[in-house]
């Protein structure tokens, strides 16, 4: 495969002599000694090698490698001038005393121009344009209850590899379930899994060890009734969920989540107590990360509140329709809902214990419940507590209970509260959680959101604006006449963004962070908006996952003009890093065919490779001196588990690590 370069430069010049021990002994009487000439011609900023610089010294020239590297030999000794020089780049020469072996290193600046571009970078933290991603889904909200059977997706093409005892199904919804049962039966098929849909139904199914996946996709695709059959394909390139509501879950995009699960997916080994309204304990997109949990509610208060009487050991939610449905699969949903089995939704961590603690009926829950639920949390193993609720009155129990979870090292996340105002609700107001405010899909602060000088982190959140999408979709459901209703549903607030952060924290805890840790790895890393004078509404920024990860805060993304030949890119202006919200002026620009580029060098070693984000503005600018132009673009994520260079958006193919 050809691998394209890229050469990048910057403003300064820097000469480089270092001398080295020579073979060449001191000049004795009138014997002639002769030296040798190396180094490195580097580019400023990066210091990336630039391949074909010219190099002359004593008569004699030569060019450097692919390396950048050159070397001159039987050079006499004596007084010279030293010169290099590259297309497109500003020429330097320096005068040179030659009296042993040298090394001499030189970086070089471009041959700037006049030319300007004014414009911004939409940074996507995914490998692909959300609209272009290839797995969809029907809208929800078309009802009420917004149930699982509002999911539909479409196949999915050009896979390059597919579970090979497993192909999918959907039927079209006039096929009776017994006909269903005939067709399995008769190819000796065993399920797997279904989702039952309005449009149809969708089956899992594990083919006879003598049949191929191919012969079973072209039977079935054959039927009368079968609306589609495919291959169970799997996903390699990149941690891209094959959850069909996974393309309308922004929060988990804007959080930089696709990245981070390059790093790590989470792991059961972690507990997250969900301490709310209970859960739907049959909803499908759950099950995989559920632990059996407990209810406090409605029972006995006598006894030491650390002894936490339970009610009973079923925390199911017991809120109906008219109440509103499930508080707490919501927000269990966000932290762990299953991901990548082809079902619903995609959580922060795609396996996750999830401990159910019932402490509210509905919408309401008393201190002593609540209390009872973090001591129960804490002596079952919880890593990380989710608290998405708030009073605004201090409770010393509540504070007491709290103090004793980080005692013991366990993560205490806490939703700032949803009354537009300055003061955020308790327990998000004590020092020993982390007090997370919420952000609508453009980045601004939720109306709703309480702010104040303790908020910690801001995560997703959603604010209505009259369409659902803007809101946060997860897992949900509801209690009716003794039984549960599993589905989905898009809500909004400061409830909805805390458990982003706690799903956060278990990541980094499976990924070997010491909980003690956690608060200020998260708070370090946060994702600067850019917004003066708004710490008190953002706290240290946006949680960033990947960032988090790494351990490092993300910088904004370079930008600069270059020419392509051959597949490489030569730097034709200055370079300069984009504002927090995208935006860029770039001066400077020389004349010719240029094209915009903007990249985030996530790991900070001048190659352009998996981890970083990279993209180019698809226009190629005629630019003449003096002119200004004006562009809009986009940078994507780029896999870290590519095996080679990539080229996934017009992009020239890149080194990989």
């Amino acid at each position: 495969m050809n691998i394209k370069k890229i050469i990048l430069v910057m403003v300064s010049i820097v000469l480089l002599f270092s001398l080295s021990g020579c073979d060449g002994s001191s000049s004795s009487n009138n014997t002639v000694q002769y030296y040798n000439i190396d180094g490195f011609i580097r580019t400023q900023n990066f210091d990336s090698p630039i391949e074909g610089a010219e190099i002359e010294i004593a008569g004699q020239s030569i060019v450097t490698n692919e390396d950048g590297y050159y070397i001159i030999e039987k050079i006499r000794g004596g007084r010279y001038s030293w010169k290099v020089s590259s297309e497109g780049y500003q020429g330097f020469s320096a005068p040179v005393y030659i009296d042993d072996d040298m090394t001499i290193s030189q970086k070089l600046d471009i041959e700037a121009g006049t030319a300007v571009f004014k414009g911004s970078i939409n940074i996507h933290n995914s490998s692909v344009k959300i609209s272009d991603m290839d797995l969809k889904t029907d809208k929800l909200g078309k009802t009420e209850a917004n149930m699982a059977a509002d999911y539909d997706f479409e196949k999915t093409e050009n896979r390059e590899d597919y579970k090979r005892d497993e192909i999918i199904v959907k039927y079209k919804s006039s096929l009776s379930s017994q006909s269903i049962v005939d067709l399995q039966q008769k190819k000796g098929l065993k399920k797997v899994a279904d989702l039952n849909l309005r449009s149809g139904n969708i089956y899992r199914y594990e083919i006879p060890e003598d049949k191929s996946v191919e012969e079973m996709l072209s039977y079935y695709k054959e039927l009368e009734n079968v609306e589609w059959a495919e291959s169970n394909y799997y996903n390699y390139l990149t941690a891209v969920p094959n959850d069909p509501g996974y393309s309308e879950q922004w929060g988990n995009f804007k959080v930089n989540l696709e990245a981070a699960w390059d790093q790590n997916k989470g792991s059961s080994a972690v507990t997250v107590a969900v301490i709310d309204s209970g859960i739907i304990p049959n909803h499908p997109d759950l099950k995989a990360n559920l632990l059996q949990g407990a209810d406090f509610v409605g029972g006995s208060n006598s006894g030491l509140i650390q002894d936490y009487n339970m009610t009973d050991d079923d925390p199911t939610d017991e809120t109906t329709l008219a109440e509103g449905g499930s508080h707490g699969t919501h927000v269990s949903g966000i932290i762990g809902a299953a991901a990548n089995n082809a079902l619903g939704i995609a959580g922060v961590n795609w396996q996750v214990d999830l401990l159910p603690i019932r402490s509210f009926a509905a919408r309401a829950g008393s201190n002593w419940d609540i209390a009872e639920g973090i001591y129960y949390a804490v002596d079952n193993g919880a890593d990380v507590i989710n608290t998405s609720f708030g009073s605004l009155d201090y409770s010393i129990l509540i504070h007491e209970a709290i103090r004793y979870a980080v005692q013991n090292d366990v993560v205490v996340v806490s939703a700032a509260g949803n009354d537009s105002s300055y003061g955020i609700a308790y327990p998000a107001r004590y020092e020993e959680t982390i007090a997370v405010s919420a952000v609508a899909l453009d980045n601004s602060i939720s109306s709703y959101s309480n702010y104040g000088p303790r908020v910690d982190i801001t995560a997703p959140g959603g604010y209505y604006k009259g369409v659902l999408e803007d809101l946060i979709l997860s897992t949900w459901g509801y209690y009716e006449n003794g039984q549960t209703y599993p589905g989905y549903k898009y809500l909004e607030g400061t409830s909805m963004s805390a458990p982003f952060v706690s799903g956060a924290a278990a990541l980094l805890i499976a990924d070997g962070v010491s909980p003690s840790r956690v608060k200020e790895r998260l708070t370090s890393t946060a994702r600067d908006l850019g917004v003066e004078g708004k710490d008190n509404y953002y706290g240290h920024g946006l949680l960033d996952v990947y960032g988090a990860l790494l351990n490092k805060r993300l910088e904004n993304p370079y930008v600069f003009a270059a020419e392509e030949k051959n597949g490489d890119l030569y730097v034709r202006s200055e370079i300069i890093i984009a504002e927090a919200d995208g935006s860029f002026t770039l001066n400077d620009a020389a004349a010719g065919e240029l094209k915009l580029i903007a990249w985030r060098d996530v790991n900070e070693d001048g190659i352009i490779n998996g981890g970083d984000y990279y993209g180019e503005n698809q226009k190629t600018f005629t630019v003449s001196e003096g002119g200004n132009y004006a562009a809009e673009f986009e940078i994507y994520y780029l896999p870290e588990q590519s095996a080679a260079p990539v080229s996934v958006f017009g992009m020239p193919e890149i080194k990989s690590n």
